[in-house]
């Protein structure tokens, strides 16, 4: 289908250069009264590849809004501005602006955000005032400080990534001295410029501008090492153990990690973010990668700080594969009493995987003081087999022993299943080497007397 029939017409758009080649373009249409046609009020991607083909245009305004419940620009306003955050390199990061007004009968977020191409969106207008939204760019320094042209001023945050969840806490108006005129249009000075400063354009009532939020930020450089990552096959809805990555400061001047953030099926968590990294320090981020598909899933990881561009940015990239169905049989295994400083006879347990493809088991324990003796379960199970482990019982100690059984398949998946063993084991000096027992006969009248 062609995203793009009815003819409507574009008020906004977008473009950005690919790495390796190709560009993505967005573009945002009118509303219903002025040309939007059948699709007023949408946002529409196309991308170009590397070796000049286009691809059909995709309407992204139908894609889910994950922090609200009403569809994006539900009521079909203009999208008046497209901004694409070249912090991003992927050209996934997108902003949108909504030319509508908010009222108690129409409940209008006039801001949207999307950092999966417009696959997901979010609504970041927070405590933006109820006037129509214009024009968005993003600081050229931070790709966490975003400034919104309305109807009632600019408006600015530092936090940018943060405005989906805080209801009244995000937006603040950004200088002073603005008449009081809409302000139709915003563009920002690149980094590089003589002067950081963003440009206001209103409506007759002239030009101006103010310098950034990051204008007079001392700048560094900085790495992230290793320069990729590539995680092992991972069963859909586990977690395989973390790969680190380390953040170093080269320069000279203090490095100020503002944001981490990783995209896709990966997790992190970092001692980074809100720190002060002096010439040659480091911080460390652990990432996860947890699939929720099979296939190759792939994302990035990102540091927002004071060096050039903003940020810095990495490749993610892991194979999503089907959960293992793995089953232990008998839950429950006892060895009786056992003589301490001897061995008990091994006891078996069945290992069966119940799922259709081959499971990669990574190992096979037990604790102390039981001891795994053979495993013919590694290095992997094929679909719908099984497989045998013996354990014995090797008692140090008397009393109550109990001991686990763990099996981590795949890449890193916890426990599948636990073994519990009671026994309880005597010193060596109280085992009998025989027991006697005395038959005796129970009265009749011995019960009734008893029983009274």
């Amino acid at each position: 289908m062609n995203g793009c029939d009815g003819n409507p017409l574009i008020r906004s758009i977008a473009a950005i250069a690919l790495p390796g080649g190709g560009e993505v373009v967005y573009a945002g249409t009118y509303g219903p009264a002025d040309g939007g046609a059948s699709r007023a009020g949408h946002v529409l991607s196309i991308t170009m590849s590397a070796g000049g083909v286009w691809s059909a245009w995709s309407d992204l305004t139908l894609n889910p809004v994950t922090n609200d419940s009403m569809p994006m620009n539900l009521y079909g306003f203009d999208i008046s501005s497209l901004y694409i955050d070249a912090h991003d390199p992927s050209g996934d990061t997108v902003y949108a602006t909504v030319e509508g007004f908010p009222s108690e009968l129409q409940d209008v977020s006039v801001a949207y955000r999307s950092t999966d191409g417009g696959a997901h969106w979010t609504a970041i207008a927070s405590n933006l005032p109820q006037a129509p939204a214009n024009s968005v760019v993003v600081d050229p320094q931070d790709s966490n400080t975003l400034y919104v042209a309305t109807d009632v001023g600019v408006y600015s945050t530092r936090k940018i990534s943060m405005c989906g969840t805080l209801a009244g806490n995000c937006w603040v108006a950004f200088g002073t001295g603005l008449p009081g005129a809409p302000v139709v249009q915003l563009s920002a000075a690149p980094s590089s410029a003589s002067l950081n400063v963003p440009v206001a354009g209103t409506y007759g009532r002239g030009i101006w501008q103010i310098p950034l939020l990051t204008a007079g930020t001392q700048l560094t450089t900085a790495t992230l090492l290793p320069s990729a990552l590539t995680f092992s096959a991972q069963a859909i809805g586990s977690a395989g153990g973390p790969q680190v990555v380390t953040l170093t400061n080269n320069g000279g001047v203090a490095l100020l990690p503002t944001t981490v953030n990783a995209s896709g099926d990966f997790n992190e968590t970092d001692t980074c973010a809100g720190t002060v990294l002096n010439a040659g320090a480091t911080c460390s981020i652990e990432v996860l990668f947890a699939p929720t598909q099979t296939g190759v899933r792939s994302g990035g990881l990102t540091v927002a700080a004071n060096i050039p561009g903003g940020q810095l940015s990495i490749p993610m990239i892991g194979t999503g594969i089907p959960a293992g169905l793995i089953a232990l049989a008998p839950a429950t295994i006892n060895f009786g009493q056992v003589e301490i400083g001897t061995t008990s006879q091994p006891l078996q347990v069945t290992m069966e995987n119940g799922g259709n493809s081959t499971l990669a088991i990574a190992s096979v324990s037990v604790s102390s003081p039981f001891a795994l003796v053979t495993n013919v379960c590694f290095p992997s199970l094929a679909a719908n087999t099984d497989c045998q482990l013996t354990i014995q019982f090797a008692p140090t100690a008397a009393g109550l022993q109990n001991g686990t059984l763990t099996v981590v398949d795949a890449a890193g998946t916890q426990t599948v299943h636990s073994l519990e063993w009671a026994e309880r084991c005597r010193p060596t000096r109280s085992v009998p080497h025989r027991f006697r027992f005395r038959a005796r006969r129970w009265e009749a009248s011995q019960v009734r007397r008893r029983s009274r």
